[in-house]
């Protein structure tokens, strides 16, 4: 027998590279994504904090730095955590906090610092602390393939090659040709093929979660820096820390980094989610297919499910602005596999309360660049009587559903009923002997379908609060257009489920008449 003698470091190294499995907490997470400038204003007396240090020229003469505040901050986000947590969210997870010269957060100037306007380090830390005592995890939004222009770093590499910063960055020809993120000449991609700079980005990472007791992070463009860097981030901040990337590429490639992320955004199911409830545009078959298809790709991966976010067009813009459309996409993705993310405003509100038409009430500057793209898809957060009340009890309905049934959040998922004419797709999610099961309707007429069912008796309808019995190995359930129903085995728990749910007005005259027609 020969015997192999492998080197302590190179060991080390590879140990420190395995990326272990998501951390347990994810599978029932429910996140809620929240662009810290748009949530909410609790501090007005930091809406200008930092003004009085003027930026450089930009190497883009196309943006203007610090336009686009409205005020939104840590503080405000505080206050409203009793609203986050009686929505039923378990995970916060904010947009950049670190210094920045945009609203957004993506470009980072100092990632040793909170951005003046959103707040302080003590600000984060109460936010950080009382989201825990609430039962309710906090993600970061971290950068590392690319840092603003006016990060120190950068600044000082354009004065002169001699500067010890001139290899932190990608020189094509010093000093105006870099590698940049896309097109943005504002935006300089980091040389992580520098150790120095791997430290300083890992480090500061590590800092933070540490330091605050962060839950874990949502890596931004995360294939810029690599899968390596990922893993031996990963290894540095422990098991229970969730790694969220942004891969915004095909299933496949998406499915490569499992080896380096915990899990993606499902950019390719938000796609499909949007092409059949928003749209309309492919059939049944279609969208089973695709679910089916990414879900065998993903394998294990705790992915993230989202209608929309702060870089796609809301579900309600994509579909028209009609509200049942949401209805049914969100009743299936909380009950769906992978992670759901709901984004800031999407449980409240359609087309109202818009950035475009926000002006200087809400702080900050109050200055915005109408050339930006994002008017309706980072609006900000509507309060009290703005908001869609039926709607965000929906919300709250579903996602306390999820919470309650562990096989919609943990269980295996089963198509057993697709009839395209008709736009009804059904299936069960399953862990062990705990079944639910699902009807989407996704036309607009009423229409009845058959669902097998594991086991006869009676089975309550909690979208309805609705008692029916199975007859022949099915149940069959009638269900208005644009919505769904979820079905559990007649039990008190069961009864109690149903008699909690509030679902919209026009669902229940919708119900009634459906009832009657049963």
């Amino acid at each position: 027998m020969r015997l192999v003698l492998v080197c302590p470091f190179i060991l080390a190294l590879a140990l420190s590279s395995a990326l272990a499995a998501p951390p347990d907490w994810a599978r029932d997470a429910v996140i809620y994504q929240v662009l810290v400038d748009r949530f909410h204003d609790g501090d007005p007396s930091n809406n200008h904090a930092g003004e009085d240090q003027p930026l450089p020229p930009s190497q883009n003469p196309g943006y203007r730095p610090t336009v686009n505040f409205l005020g939104g901050d840590l503080a405000g986000i505080r206050q409203k955590l009793p609203y986050l947590a009686d929505l039923g969210v378990n995970c916060l997870w904010l947009t950049p906090v670190f210094r920045t010269p945009f609203y957004h957060g993506y470009h980072v100037m100092d990632y040793d610092k909170v951005e003046p306007r959103f707040g302080t380090e003590s600000d984060l830390r109460k936010l950080v602390d009382e989201a825990h005592a609430k039962g309710i995890r906090v993600l970061l939004d971290y950068v590392a393939n690319h840092a603003s222009e006016y990060h120190p770093a950068f600044q000082d590499a354009l004065k002169s090659r001699e500067s010890r910063f001139h290899d932190w960055f990608l020189w094509k020809s010093w000093p105006k040709e870099y590698e940049r993120f896309y097109y943005f000449p504002d935006l300089p991609r980091w040389n992580t093929g520098s150790r120095e700079v791997r430290e300083m980005l890992m480090s500061a990472a590590v800092g933070w979660i540490r330091k605050y007791g962060v839950d874990g992070l949502r890596l931004d463009f995360a294939v810029g820096p690599g899968k390596q860097f990922w893993q031996e981030l990963s290894g540095r901040l422990g098991a229970d820390r969730y790694l969220l990337g942004e891969v915004w590429e095909d299933a496949p490639v998406i499915g490569s980094w499992a080896d380096a992320l915990h899990g993606c955004m499902d950019f390719p199911r938000q796609a499909v989610f949007n092409q059949f409830f928003a749209q309309k545009s492919i059939d049944v078959d279609s969208f089973d297919r695709s679910m089916n298809d990414l879900r065998r790709i993903y394998g294990p991966m705790a992915m993230g499910s989202f209608l929309g976010n702060h870089d796609v067009p809301r579900f309600l813009e994509s579909a028209g602005n009609d509200v049942w459309r949401l209805y049914v996409a969100a009743i299936a993705q909380m009950t769906f596999d992978e992670v759901p993310i709901v984004y800031y405003g999407d449980e409240v509100t359609s087309h109202t309360g818009s950035v475009a038409s926000g002006g200087a009430a809400g702080g900050g500057s109050g200055q915005i660049n109408h050339e930006a793209s994002d008017q309706e898809t980072r609006k900000r957060m509507p309060w009290d009587d703005a908001q869609d009340g039926e709607l965000r009890a929906l919300f709250r309905t579903l996602i306390h559903l999820r919470r309650e049934l562990a096989p919609l959040r943990r269980g295996g998922m089963t198509t057993v009923w697709r009839h395209n004419d008709r736009g009804q797709y059904g299936y069960r999610r399953s862990l062990g002997d705990d079944h639910v099961l699902v009807l989407l309707n996704n036309k607009a007429d009423a229409s009845e379908a058959p669902l097998p069912v594991p086991a006869g008796g009676q089975w309550r309808e909690l979208l309805g609060n609705r008692l029916l019995t199975a007859s022949d190995g099915n149940v069959r359930v009638r269900v208005p257009g644009n919505w769904g129903a979820i079905l559990v085995p007649e039990s008190p728990r069961a009864r109690e489920l149903g008699e909690r749910t509030v679902i919209p007005a026009a669902v229940r005259r919708a119900l009634q008449y459906s009832r009657l027609e049963q």
